[in-house]
């Protein structure tokens, strides 16, 4: 190889090694820039959704918080529907107790925004019922400010057992809410051995002799006139009829029957005229057996006596006669009702009327 053409090849070779090397940093640092602008349009357009999804999650959620809000103004409203005092009209068969329940609130709070003296009720009146809640003012204000009600026009009474405030107004002509007004009492509940305050006049001296003779036995008689005394018993009239009964066991009707019931939550048949009795100061018997044979048979019943029903022999359903050939009792399937002595089960199981 000539000298020449041996320098020749080292030039070549020189520039290639300084030539190469540029080329290819020129081609990365182009590659790079387009690289680098492509992520960047990438990112804008990832950035770009982004941004649109979240202006659309903002407008989603201000239309979801505004339907939030509207139905709160009906809620609200109905609210407001049930706090307004409303009228009610007064059905066969309905007792206050019945309409506090079915309204959500007490017999004190319908008597007192009614100015109700008595719970006696008459189909077609006309009752304000009031909203839930509402509160009887308390008695002892009541008291306060009644001047006909002083210490001087009452007499002390000592509660005896099988009393009840119904059987104690009775018996001194006054009302139960008198007594609890005089007393501060808050409810009905009772019990033997306290003392109360109570104004109203007494039974008449008729009466008391009547209730007494029921609870004391009888002085012996003297020996030389037993046979008199005897044949003179067997002519003794049986109690007086008792219609008051009947007015008082109306103010039930419709409390449900409920079996071994013997309270206003719900009766059975003896348990229903053992409370009602029990009002006027009447202490029976528990079951309707043994309630039969406590009393005094009678031909004809009158208003207020129990009538009796039996099968096989044994007693098993006892009300309270109504007139009009018709009672008031526990039926199993419709709770406290009227029912026709002329109905096929009850008269083909009609035993006859007691008196107490």
């Amino acid at each position: 190889m000539s000298r020449k053409t041996f320098w020749l090849l080292i030039t070549v070779i020189a520039v290639a090694c300084i030539v190469l090397p540029a080329v290819s940093s020129a081609y990365n640092a182009l590659n790079s820039d387009n690289k680098d602008k492509g992520q960047s349009v990438e990112n804008k357009d990832i950035q770009e959704k982004i941004t649109e999804k979240e202006k659309t999650e903002e407008k989603t959620g201000e239309k979801n918080a505004s339907q939030d809000v509207i139905p709160a103004e009906p809620e609200e409203k109905s609210d407001q529907e049930q706090d307004v005092e409303q009228k009610y009209t007064v059905q066969n068969g309905d007792n206050l107790w019945l309409i506090a329940n079915r309204f959500n609130t007490t017999v004190e709070a319908i008597m007192y925004v009614n100015n109700l003296s008595s719970e006696i009720l008459i189909p077609g009146q006309e009752l304000l019922i009031p909203k839930p809640g509402t509160t009887v003012p308390s008695t002892t204000e009541n008291r306060s400010t009644a001047p006909s009600r002083s210490q001087s026009d009452t007499v002390k009474y000592v509660v005896q057992d099988g009393d009840s405030l119904w059987s104690i107004a009775l018996k001194f002509q006054t009302s139960v809410e008198a007594i609890k007004e005089l007393n501060g009492l808050t409810s009905d509940l009772i019990r033997p051995g306290m003392t109360l305050r109570v104004s109203g006049k007494s039974s008449s001296p008729s009466q008391q002799q009547q209730a007494s003779s029921n609870s004391r036995p009888a002085s012996q008689p003297k020996k030389e006139n037993s046979t008199k005394t005897k044949q003179n018993e067997n002519k003794v009239n049986p109690p007086q009829p008792k219609a008051n009964i009947l007015e008082t066991a109306k103010q039930f009707l419709g409390v449900p029957y409920k079996y071994g019931g013997s309270s206003p939550s719900g009766f059975d048949c003896s348990g229903f005229v053992q409370y009602v009795y029990g009002l006027h100061g009447i202490k029976l018997p528990r079951v309707a057996a043994d309630q039969a044979k406590a009393g005094t048979k009678v031909d004809t019943p009158a208003v207020g006596d129990l009538v009796f029903f039996a099968e096989n022999g044994s007693v098993v359903h006892v009300g309270i006669y109504a007139g009009n050939n018709t009672f008031i009792h526990a039926n199993r399937k419709q709770g406290v009702i009227f029912t026709s002595l002329n109905q096929q089960w009850y008269k083909e199981r009609y035993i006859g009327a007691y008196r107490y």
